[in-house]
């Protein structure tokens, strides 16, 4: 089986993965306007990024207006 290039998702994951560096950024940003310290900025990003990483699929499902379903 031969396998193209799908140059469309390639260019979305770009993009999302570039926003998102630009939402740490500003968050980055703020917390050093208020003189936050290394660690709180370490700690703020830390939980923000288990958060991402835990909850990713319930917001994807909830910002289509999908629902997960049983085999019920």
């Amino acid at each position: 089986m031969n396998w193209s290039p799908d140059w469309g998702l390639r260019a979305r994951m770009l993009l999302t993965v570039g926003l998102l560096a630009g939402l740490y950024a500003v968050f980055i940003g703020v917390l050093l306007t208020v003189n936050a310290g290394l660690l709180t900025i370490i700690l703020v990003m830390g939980l923000f990024m288990l958060g991402q990483l835990f909850f990713s699929d319930r917001l994807a499902l909830y910002s289509m207006g999908a629902r997960a379903v049983s085999e019920e």
